[in-house]
């Protein structure tokens, strides 16, 4: 057997960057297996809590792909020349630092069509004119003495998990801002739901799927994996879905050197407290012609129309009622579902995603919601942090927060963004001066933008809590000193849930009451009746 051409620092090296490959980019083990990789040449860098945000371009990564050019070119040098075999320790670490190379050299290609298929252009499918250039560096970085490398890698499919490594990066770091513990958390556990915590786990099973097919699709790890956000409202659990939801694998497709992204298939939203049970069936399983009165045509589903590398996102889970429980159980367990009105089955392909402000395990306790089906949809689960959590008394994570909302507010602040840094800097020190960095936020991230949007106009936020908040405790007060009859607790409490829920189906439904008794005291409660 041939004796390794790498000396032990050198194998060293390539482990650490197999390492830094697998891992979650948005944990501190990133920024530890860099240090360790680099030694003395490692330049601090903040930490995780602030990899990639607002912190300007990674200085170790130039030296870490200067080594690993330098590391590769040599042994492939060296082992040209041999007529012994290639041992098989410079084998596996020639492999680690070509794709290493491979991944980093085209980050630039990858990252602009990340953004392209965060967009409209989507639609029309993303070409790749340099998949050429790929191809062919691919195959000189993954060759060593005349053999090829990870001979199961294929151009198509590598690029492709690329590719996706890049949307889902570009996906939360656009969305999801903040480097408190709570938001280092928040950003990790979005990546793990999208790739699992194991990233060479995830490109193994590619491995045995369809992935290079060029009209399929691939079956990753987490296809048929639900994921529920949970969470108070105002606090981003839509955005969350759509991190997740829009960064499927989506195979390459060599003929047209292209991949094909339907936009309008990719992340499908159902609100359902918005919705009558009827209507949210009809948009989930979709329905015939003549199925019930006013059905004209035949309607698809958002189940039959989500794209294989999509998802639909079931906004307030918990106000589905028993009946579309069932069905909806039957679709995770066989990923079949009929359209009102007809007996053909049809497939959902996509991927699941629900979230709920409510306690689900409260809603089962109450006889609201399915046991069978909590379990079903909490195999993945994902808890979106307050924004009190975020800002923690910290005013810089709140600089860094206000920062962000500025940027949203004024997007055209001038060539320096010194029109928002302006503004940011005004209204940084006007919630510390007025609200205080213990305020509450009980709006969350919402509130934040309102206060910012009333500041901007006003000069001046009130925060809209005290008709909410005193008619809670003066119902409780009521409540707590018998002062008010059945008929006139019904009244007010209807309007309590009304004011929370927003719908007078959502509202009939939490209160297991029809719609038209819950309007009725709702409207009783406003002339004064409760």
């Amino acid at each position: 057997m041939a004796s390794p051409v790498l000396k032990s620092p050198e194998l060293a090296f390539a482990a650490h960057l197999r390492a830094i490959a697998r891992v979650n980019p948005f944990l501190p083990d990133r920024v530890e297996l860099e240090r360790a990789a680099l030694g003395s040449s490692y330049v601090e860098f903040g930490s995780a809590k602030a990899f990639g945000i607002g912190e300007g371009p990674n200085p170790n990564l130039d030296p870490l792909l200067v080594k690993a050019r330098e590391l590769l070119r040599a042994l492939q040098a060296k082992v040209a020349g041999r007529k012994a075999k290639v041992a098989p320790a410079d084998a596996e670490a020639a492999g680690h630092l070509g794709l290493f190379v491979l991944y980093h050299t085209h980050i630039a290609g990858l990252t602009e069509l990340a953004k392209q298929a965060a967009s409209s252009e989507a639609s029309k499918g993303i070409r790749v004119p340099w998949y050429s250039k790929f191809e062919s560096d691919m195959e000189q970085l993954l060759t060593l003495g005349g053999v090829r490398l990870l001979s199961e890698e294929t151009a198509p499919r590598t690029l492709a998990l690329f590719f996706q490594m890049a949307r889902a990066f570009v996906n939360i770091y656009a969305k999801f801002v903040g480097r408190s513990s709570a938001a280092v958390t928040l950003r990790a556990s979005i990546w793990d739901s999208i790739f699992t915590h194991d990233l060479e786990r995830y490109r193994r099973a590619l491995l045995r799927t369809d992935a290079d097919s060029d009209g399929g699709s691939a079956v990753t790890l987490t296809s048929d994996i639900p994921t529920l956000i949970t969470g108070p409202s105002g606090t981003g659990k839509e955005l969350v879905a759509q991190a997740v939801g829009r960064s499927g694998f989506v195979p390459f497709q060599v003929k047209g050197t292209c991949f094909k992204i339907d936009s309008s298939a990719l992340f499908l939203p159902i609100h359902l407290a918005a919705l009558s049970p009827s209507l949210i069936e009809s948009e989930l399983f979709g329905h015939r012609r003549g199925a019930f009165t006013g059905a004209l045509e035949d309607r698809a589903s958002f189940l039959e129309v989500c794209a294989p590398y999509g998802a639909v996102f079931l906004d307030e889970i918990a106000e589905i009622d028993g009946t579309l429980q069932v069905k909806l159980l039957r679709v995770l367990q066989t990923r079949e579902f009929l359209r009102l009105g007809d007996a053909q089955p049809r497939r959902f392909l996509g991927r699941l995603v629900s979230a709920t402000n409510r306690d689900l395990a409260a809603e089962i306790d109450a006889g609201r919601f399915r046991e069978d089906l909590f379990y079903r949809l909490n195999a993945d689960r994902l808890v979106t942090p307050s924004l009190r959590e975020l800002i923690n008394g910290d005013s810089n994570e709140l600089a860094h927060l206000v920062g962000y909302v500025a940027s949203q507010l004024l997007p055209c602040g001038g060539s320096s963004g010194s029109e928002e840094k302006a503004f940011a800097a005004e209204l940084c020190e006007w919630i510390e001066s007025s609200l205080g960095l213990d305020y509450g936020w009980p709006g969350n991230f919402r509130e934040l933008q309102q206060c910012a949007r009333s500041v901007l106009i006003r000069g001046v936020y009130r925060p809209a809590t005290t008709a909410k908040s005193e008619a809670h405790v003066e119902l409780s007060s009521a409540v707590a000193g018998n002062r008010l009859t059945a008929d006139q607790m019904l009244t007010r409490y209807c309007a309590q849930v009304f004011d929370e829920v927003g719908t007078y189906e959502g509202a009939a439904r939490r209160l297991g009451l029809d719609r038209r008794t819950v309007k009725a005291r709702v409207l009783a409660a406003r002339d004064g009746g409760g």
